[in-house]
């Protein structure tokens, strides 16, 4: 029973490298798997540069605002508690 089902897989698999589904099959595969790998690669730049862009909007927002000591930002505080 078991040699009869291994011979009908053996030669299923057989027909199937024979015939043009096969290298279809692995075309298609190496296919996709380049398009993913790029498709990542895309996807890791992209976020590497979108990373930088926010850290250094942040270091530009965070060096712009004033600090709690500074005397002109005192002077608006005061101004804004007494209209």
């Amino acid at each position: 029973m078991l040699g009869v089902l291994m011979r009908q897989l053996l030669q299923r698999v057989d027909r199937f490298i024979r015939s043009e589904d096969g290298p279809t099959t692995v075309e298609y595969a190496v296919m996709l798997a380049s398009i993913i790998i790029v498709c990542l690669l895309s996807i890791n730049t992209l976020g590497t540069n979108t990373k930088m862009s926010f850290t250094n909007t942040a270091n530009s927002i965070g060096s712009s605002v004033p600090k709690t000591n500074d005397v002109k930002f005192s002077k608006v505080l005061i101004l804004d508690r007494h209209p």
